[in-house]
């Protein structure tokens, strides 16, 4: 009786300890299915309007609320987009790896609700400090190495 609830109790662990090694591989897979974006194949992500779906910084979810923002990359490198209250400007640099070097960033200077200039304040600082760029599917990743800040954007329009 007891070798057979040892039994029993065995064949739960492995059953856990197999379910989680299937859920990492499965994000493995997510993450590898993503393309990176380099000078070479920006063409993948240029004249579409990306939006944020999803902000974090420094490793902390930042809730969005009101208009969100957006990016739209020109073949060029210039990048333009809003910010939740004012429209910005600027361009990005992207070395055959994937890397990016931000130029830094205009915008207009309107004044809008407290919560909206907080989002639009977080968002412009996190922006540049961004240094990969990926996209998979209707999805487009911009994120530091360490991914501890990561915006997520999407595209109603879908890709090409």
């Amino acid at each position: 009786m007891y070798s057979k609830a040892l039994f029993f109790v065995g064949i739960v662990i492995v059953s856990c300890l197999l379910g989680c090694n299937t859920s990492t591989k499965t994000q493995q897979m997510q993450v590898e299915n993503r393309v990176l974006i380099h000078a070479g194949n920006l063409t993948r992500i240029t004249g579409m309007q990306w939006i944020l779906q999803k902000m974090t910084v420094e490793g902390q979810d930042c809730p969005l609320t009101g208009e969100k923002p957006y990016i739209k990359f020109e073949p060029d490198g210039k990048v333009s987009g809003f910010g939740s209250i004012n429209r910005y400007f600027g361009s990005v640099q992207m070395g055959g790896e994937g890397n990016l070097k931000w130029s830094p960033l205009g915008s207009t200077k309107m004044a809008g609700p407290d919560e909206l200039m907080k989002q639009e304040d977080m968002y412009l600082k996190a922006l540049p400090l961004t240094e990969q760029m990926s996209v998979e599917g209707i999805h487009l990743y911009l994120s530091t190495k360490d991914e501890q800040t990561e915006l997520i954007f999407f595209c109603a329009c879908g890709m090409r």
